[in-house]
This record gives structure tokens, C-alpha cells and sequence, in this order.
């Protein structure tokens, strides 16, 4: 028997024998645990972009942005209600505070001033020279807003030194160089008038009348010449208060001129005027 007759009856029992196996396989494969999820298909790898030419390749993105978020389940607690806030309490609002007024009816203010005083007339040719030494203490009582009675004390000194000046004195004259000084005081009553019942600036005008006295002394070579003198004293002012608020002190700038009439020394005073200008503080 030749080669190729055997050869062929082989091939069909082989053949037969692998399609009988491939049947059996087959079923087996159907009858797997329903409980299994099929096998996942297999994943289609991202379109890559094509590179374009000049230009650096674009990044491939990163794992977490390949992820997808989980869905967010709602969360099982229930918020706790918002109950409205009570009203606050009401408190009781005082009144917005009036601001008070600049009346000092009924008050009484004390001051002191500074002086510096110009004799004038006759006294002038006995002591000529301005003096910068005097002062004066006063009280004021606000009768209302516009009007003020007071009394005050006042002091003023005058010194001057005269060339070969003729002097008549008893029984005769002397002539030769003299040291003056006149050191007058009072004691005043007095009233004032503010123009301004309110305002920083009160402008005021006042007369004042008392009693006066002066001391004359007079060195003339080896003669030396002293008299005391007393006489009524009229006064005048003019002035400004400076209020800079309703319960500070006033600032006083004012000029007063006052006059002596009956004080006479020797034969060359024969009454005593001055102008003072007065610079102070005075309490509101």
C-alpha cells in the first residue's frame, strides 16, 4: 500500500477527533456563575493629537484628571432649624444734651491785670517818663449778660530823673537836677457795658469813681521834698474781652484814663492824669 493512501484516512480521524473537542470546550464556556460580571471590554486607547511641526508636542494630562469625580451620595443628617434672633432689649435714649448758653447773669468773676501808664497835664512835667510798674486786683459781678458792677484796687509808680529844672519853694526857688518819682493807688467802683451779649469778641465801654492817693517825692541837690496827697478819682475805660469759650477766662485788653483833680504838689502838679493800658484774665 502506498504513502499517500495512509496518509489521508490519518487526516480525517484527526480532524474529527478536533471538532469533537472544540464542541465540548464550547459549552463549558456557557455555563459559567451568573454571579460573575462579564469581563470588562477592553479600554480604546485616547486619540493622540498629531504633533504639528515648529511646535512643542502638548502635555498628556495626568492621572487625576483622567479620574472621574465619584458621585457625592446626600448626607443622611438633616440640618438643625434657625430660629429668628429676638429683638434687643429697648433702653431708654436720653435727649440730645442744648448747648448752653453764653448768659453770666449771676456770675462773679475775679481778675488781675498788668499796667503800664502815660502821665498826662502837669504831672507830666514833674515824672514824664512811661512806667511799666503797676497792677490791679478787681472783682465784677454780672448783673446780666451786658451790664457788670465791680470794684478794684490799682497801683502805679512813675520815676523819672529831670535835667537843671527851677523849683518854687517856700521863701524862694532852686534850680539843679531833681529825681522824681509819684507812686499813685485807688480803690474804684465802677460799672460796664458790653456792646455783644454773646460771641468770641465783647467790645465793652464803663465809668469807674473813688478815692485816690499819691506820694510826691522830690531829690533836689541836698534838698529832698516829699508830700502825701488824697483826692476823689474819675475814671473811663474802653475795652475788649476776648472769650474764647463760654467757661474760660475773658482775656481783658483795655485803656482807662483817669484824673486827680484836688492831689497839688509844690507849684508844678496841680492834678494827677494818666492813661493806663491794662492787659488781664478775668474768671467767667
Amino acid at each position: 500500500m502506498s504513502k499517500t493512501r495512509l496518509v489521508a484516512p490519518v487526516i480525517t480521524i484527526v480532524s474529527a477527533l478536533a471538532s469533537n473537542a472544540t464542541a465540548q470546550v464550547q459549552p463549558a464556556r456557557l455555563q459559567m456563575d451568573p454571579s460573575q460580571p462579564p469581563p470588562a471590554a477592553p479600554t480604546q486607547p485616547a486619540p493622540q493629537p498629531t504633533p504639528v511641526p515648529g511646535q512643542p508636542p502638548p502635555l498628556a494630562p495626568s492621572p487625576l484628571e483622567q479620574q472621574q469625580p465619584a458621585p457625592v451620595e446626600p448626607s443622611p443628617v438633616q440640618p438643625m432649624p434657625v430660629e429668628p434672633m429676638p429683638p434687643p432689649p429697648a433702653y431708654d435714649v436720653p435727649p440730645p444734651l442744648e448747648p448752653k448758653s453764653h448768659d453770666r447773669t449771676g456770675n462773679f468773676g475775679l481778675g488781675v491785670t498788668w499796667n503800664i501808664g502815660f502821665p498826662l497835664g502837669s504831672v507830666h512835667d514833674f515824672t514824664g517818663k512811661v512806667s511799666g510798674v503797676g497792677f490791679e486786683l478787681f472783682g465784677k459781678y454780672w448783673l446780666s449778660s451786658r451790664f457788670t458792677l465791680g470794684l478794684d484796687i490799682d497801683w502805679q509808680t512813675y520815676v523819672h530823673t529831670r535835667p537843671r529844672t527851677t523849683y518854687q519853694i517856700t521863701n524862694g526857688a532852686i534850680t539843679a537836677t531833681s529825681y522824681n518819682a509819684l507812686q499813685t493807688g485807688a480803690v474804684r467802683a465802677g460799672g460796664d457795658f458790653f456792646f455783644l451779649d454773646e460771641g468770641t469778641l465783647l467790645p465793652f465801654i464803663g465809668a469807674n469813681i473813688g478815692y485816690g492817693w499819691s506820694t510826691f517825692q522830690s531829690d533836689i541837690a541836698d534838698i529832698q521834698l516829699y508830700d502825701n496827697e488824697d483826692s476823689v478819682i474819675i475814671g473811663g475805660e474802653l475795652g475788649l474781652a476776648v472769650a474764647f469759650s463760654p467757661h474760660s477766662p475773658l482775656l481783658l485788653l483795655f485803656g482807662r484814663y483817669s484824673i486827680q483833680p484836688a492831689a497839688e504838689f509844690l507849684s508844678t502838679v496841680s492834678d494827677i492824669q494818666a492813661i493806663t493800658i491794662q492787659i488781664g484774665m478775668m474768671s467767667p
